[in-house]
């Protein structure tokens, strides 16, 4: 948690733009926009990116990410999604984007290369609550801000 609110902090001082990438469920949906919401309080430029289900599908995508690049965007915060996205990841950060996953699905033994990863069933989670869904994951994630 320490390094994802330490690198949203980062992009608020300088201003950065900031895409939260949530799935096309409702759990997603309502991360996207709880995230969204809270760090447009806290003055942060933010731009949603909800998948389109029939044609993008579940998860974090290359293409979805080359075209956040491409709109100015340094940050890419996950929520509900991207805790197995290893090759996604690796693309972002090849790309120069910077990665925050927060999800709520297992995860698998060795996780994507992202600045931070927020899922309280990674094995070392001190949270007690490890079947909190992936809107829980992003309302911790503002709280901690």
């Amino acid at each position: 948690m320490h390094q994802a609110i330490a690198r949203i902090y980062q992009a608020l001082l300088s201003g950065e733009n900031i895409a939260i990438y949530g799935d096309f469920d409702v759990d997603g949906i309502t991360s996207t926009a709880l995230l969204v919401k809270g760090l447009s309080i806290l003055g942060a430029k933010t731009t949603p990116y909800i998948p389109h289900r029939l044609t993008e599908g579940y998860g974090l995508k290359i293409a979805a990410l080359e075209n956040l690049y491409r709109q100015g965007i340094s940050l890419v915060i996950t929520v509900d999604c991207g805790i197995t996205a290893m090759p996604e990841v690796k693309k972002a950060r090849r790309m120069g984007l910077d990665v925050i996953i927060t999800d709520h699905h297992t995860p698998p033994t060795v996780l994507p290369p992202a600045i931070a990863t927020i899922d309280p069933k990674l094995p070392h989670s001190a949270y007690p609550f490890s079947e909190l869904a992936g809107v829980g994951v992003a309302l911790k994630l503002l709280q901690a801000l």
